[in-house]
């Protein structure tokens, strides 16, 4: 009898023993072919400019972007516009705008105009005025601050529709930072890595100047062909002072100790890349349901006010499903670990090279000089245009008028009074004109920037 349980025994022993090593087999059979597949998928790759940023992901991973944020200013883009629809959104807009009345009970829309950003124009929407904001200081409203502006900015390059919005601008103090910003703009293709300074967003960049007060935030999400549970993200910003660090606040974390029979790490401690310093946490979850996820982090503080030494923070997740359902991970811990080494060692600060930005109104003319037209047409094509009949205040100098906006009156000067010969004054009068084209000249930054060409 004993001898038949001692045979039992020995047979349940080795069959125990068969499949454990049937599981470690499996297992390393499956990490094997994760890590073949991590490889395959690094050995194409595509790189994507984030703010001051560079990373290199997957070639057929699926990327997006938050609206960037300049100070008060958010930037967003829409594909799969036309031209026209592009106007009647603008129309659409305006005509919303022009309904409204503003804190002064006075018409909501203050200014329209046209500016030329990189490669393509924007129109400038300027509304909803706000009166100071008042407080109660010793039982007494007291006013204080400046009024506040929204200003809008809406333009269109292929198919993409850009929109700038800026609420409650102090004015004047910071009313013309988005104009500022739309000047500055340059639509991209979503693959393009440009080489001069600038804030790179979503199909798109600010060329520098960019003041550091605007804290430029901007953040990328990426997700990977055939693994729906991971996600990707890049979050870089300007702050004004240091955050506390991730191994700081890690160990500050009661979690850790809570859930400890839950997390694993899996690696901790300093990690500079590519010249950035920072801090690394790598740890994989155990979840409720059973199934098993990782969360891995790298971050670097930066400096305060300092856009070329950002606050940068990149993640990836595993495990991730339905709202309130974890997935298990698609990848084995050491696949994990490698996809991990292979996207994070590729984060760099973008190299950059001074070149000559061409703006729209550099680009080829669209009619030749000569051109006429009058008083109240569409401009076609920004320049210096004549009005060369006698006694007119424009006369033979040219008077600079931007493509796009509305061809003006021209000014008469008229018969001067005995009193106005004396005076020296003589009567002006507006007067509906044809104009010609004489030059291409751009304007001057100044007459640009405050949108004195008028607009359509």
């Amino acid at each position: 009898m004993k001898n038949d349980r001692r045979k039992r025994l020995y047979i349940l022993v080795a069959l125990a023993a068969i499949l454990i090593v049937a599981a470690i087999g499996t297992r390393a059979a499956q990490q094997a072919q994760d890590q073949r597949m991590v490889k395959a998928m690094m050995q194409k790759r595509t790189t994507v400019c984030v703010g001051r940023l560079l990373i290199d992901l997957p070639a057929d991973a699926e990327v997006s972007f938050s609206g960037a944020r300049l100070g008060s200013v958010e930037i967003f883009v829409e594909p799969g516009y036309t031209p026209q629809k592009a106007v009647a959104v603008i129309a659409e807009r305006e005509a919303s705008l022009a309904g409204q009345l503003n804190d002064y009970e006075r018409p909501s829309m203050e200014k329209r105009m046209v500016v030329d950003s990189i490669n393509f124009q924007s129109t400038l929407l300027y509304s909803d005025r706000k009166k100071p904001v008042t407080r109660i200081s010793n039982g007494r409203p007291v006013a204080g601050g400046e009024e506040g502006i929204t200003v809008e900015a809406f333009g269109i390059k292929d198919d993409l529709f850009y929109r700038f919005k800026g609420e409650r601008l102090s004015s004047p103090k910071n009313e013309q930072t988005v104009l500022l910003l739309a000047k500055q703009f340059e639509s991209l293709t979503a693959i393009s890595v440009p080489s001069s300074p600038g804030f790179c967003m979503e199909n798109g960049i600010i060329h520098d100047p960019i003041s550091p007060d605007l804290n430029e935030t901007v953040t990328m999400f990426a997700k990977l062909k055939g693994h729906p549970d991971i996600a990707i993200r890049l979050d870089t910003s300007v702050l004004d002072e240091l955050q506390e660090s991730l191994l700081t606040r890690d160990a500050n974390n009661d979690a850790n100790t809570r859930f400890a029979a839950s997390i694993k790490n899996l690696g901790k401690g300093p990690r500079e890349l590519n010249g950035i310093p920072g801090e690394e946490l790598l740890n994989r979850f155990k979840e409720r349901n059973g199934t098993t996820g990782h969360m891995f982090v790298w971050e670097s503080l930066g400096k305060p006010a300092d856009v070329l030494v950002p606050s940068i923070s990149l993640e990836l997740e595993t495990g991730r499903g339905r709202p309130g359902s974890p997935a298990n991970s698609s990848l084995s811990d050491e696949a994990v670990l490698q996809l991990w080494q292979a996207i994070s060692s590729s984060l760099r600060i973008r190299p950059t090279t001074e070149t000559k930005k061409v703006s729209h109104a550099d680009t080829a003319p669209a009619v030749p000089l000569g051109e006429v037209a009058a008083t109240g047409r569409t401009c076609p094509q920004t320049g210096y245009w004549q009005c060369s009949e006698p006694g007119f205040v424009d006369g033979a100098q040219g008077k600079f008028i931007r493509q796009g906006d509305t061809m003006p009156p021209s000014v008469l000067r008229g018969a001067p009074s005995l009193w106005q010969k004396m005076s020296g004054n003589a009567p002006l009068r507006e007067v509906a004109m044809v104009w010609k084209l004489i030059a291409y000249d751009s304007a001057p930054d100044n007459e640009r920037a405050d949108g004195n060409g008028g607009a359509v």
